[in-house]
């Protein structure tokens, strides 16, 4: 049994040294985001959209509450406090409105974007 378990523990550790990073459901942050640290975004639904940073991680950032035209425009602007980076504290305006944001997650890339 412990044989098994090591083994078990050695594959997905080796595995995970080699693959990207892993998505996480944990709350985090982007960095450098009012510094040209987001690039591309994608509008999710309602509730969420997804952004992706310089190094292309993609996040899931989800609102407090509905928005339902942002991201459909062309751009979006980023609103994070006096470190520049991007959290759950920030808000995202477009020309329809400004929404703030509930959470920040990794997530997979959009399938329009090469994602699964």
């Amino acid at each position: 049994m412990i044989k098994i378990l090591g083994l078990a523990l050695f594959m997905a550790m080796t595995g995970c040294a080699t693959a990207q990073a892993p998505v996480s459901p944990y709350e985090t942050s982007i960095p450098f985001a009012a510094n040209g640290g987001i690039r591309d975004f994608e509008r999710e639904s309602d509730k969420s959209v997804l952004l992706r940073d310089r190094a292309g991680h993609w996040y899931r950032v989800t609102f407090l509450g509905t928005c339902p035209r942002v991201g459909y425009g062309a751009t979006l602007r980023y609103h994070t406090g006096p470190s520049g980076t991007f959290d759950r504290f920030s808000s995202i305006s477009s020309e329809y409105g400004t929404c703030q944001v509930g959470s920040v997650v990794r997530a997979e890339a959009p399938r329009s974007k090469g994602g699964r």
